[in-house]
C-alpha cells in the first residue's frame, strides 16, 4: 500500500507540475549584427547577443486614458538576464541595468520594433543599457526607426575614449560605423505540450486508480 501511496503522489506531483508550467516566464532573445568599427581587444565582427527572462506575472502599464503605454520600462519585471560582446559577459550578478524599455501593442502584445505603424502612430523602440557594477564597462543596443549597438571596456563613461569600443550606429556617419541591424526572437511557452503533459499525468492517476481496483480483487 505504501509503494501505491507513493507512486499516486508522485504522479499527482507530475501533473502539478506541468499545469504550473502553463504560466511560464517568457524569454527574450537577441543577435547583434556583426560589428565593422572595433577598437583595444574587439575586431571587426565582433557582435552582441543574449537573453533575458521576462516574469509571467508583468502586467503592461497603462496611461492615463486606460490604454497600454506603448513604451514600457521591464527593469522590475526582469527575472534573469545575460549579454555578451565576446569579451564580457553582463549578468544580474555583476551589473547593473541602465534601461529595458520595450514597445507594446494596445492589446498589451509585444509590439515589434521599429513599426511606425502600431496603434499609436509612434516608432516602438526596444533597446537595453547595461553596464558593469564597478561601471568601466557596457553592453547596449536600441532597434526602433534607426538602430546601434555599442559595447565598450576601460572607462568610467561610455564613449569613443573608452581604452577597447565596438560601435554600430546605424547609417550615421562616420560610414565605417555603420553596420547591420540586430533581431529579437521571444519564447513563450508551448501551451500544447504543456497540455500533453498534464493529459499524461491524468492517465496515469486513471491507470493507478484502476490498479488499485484490481488489486483489491485479488
Amino acid at each position: 500500500m505504501r509503494t501505491f501511496a507513493r507512486a499516486i503522489f508522485f504522479a499527482a506531483l507530475l501533473t502539478g507540475v506541468f499545469v504550473a508550467s502553463a504560466e511560464a516566464d517568457t524569454v527574450y532573445t537577441y543577435v547583434g549584427g556583426a560589428i565593422n568599427y572595433t577598437t583595444g581587444v574587439y575586431v571587426p565582427g565582433d557582435s552582441i547577443s543574449g537573453t533575458f527572462t521576462l516574469s509571467s506575472s508583468f502586467v503592461p502599464a497603462t496611461l492615463p486614458g486606460g490604454q497600454i503605454d506603448p513604451f514600457q520600462y521591464l527593469q522590475s519585471a526582469i527575472v534573469s538576464y545575460s549579454f555578451t560582446d565576446g569579451h564580457q559577459t553582463l549578468t544580474r550578478s555583476n551589473s547593473i541595468l541602465g534601461g529595458f524599455q520595450f514597445g507594446f501593442n494596445a492589446d498589451g502584445t509585444p509590439a515589434p520594433p521599429g513599426n511606425s505603424n502600431s496603434d499609436y502612430g509612434q516608432v516602438n523602440e526596444w533597446d537595453f543599457g547595461i553596464r558593469s557594477n564597478d561601471g568601466t564597462s557596457f553592453i547596449s543596443a536600441y532597434l526602433g526607426n534607426d538602430f546601434g549597438t555599442f559595447a565598450g571596456m576601460g572607462c568610467i563613461v561610455f564613449s569613443e575614449n573608452c581604452t577597447s569600443v565596438a560601435i554600430i550606429n546605424g547609417g550615421v556617419a562616420p560610414p565605417e560605423m555603420d553596420g547591420t541591424s540586430g533581431t529579437w526572437t521571444m519564447q513563450v511557452p508551448e501551451e500544447g505540450t504543456t497540455a500533453l503533459f498534464l493529459l499524461a499525468g491524468l492517465a496515469i492517476l486513471t491507470g493507478l486508480s484502476g490498479l488499485k481496483r484490481v488489486t483489491r480483487g485479488l
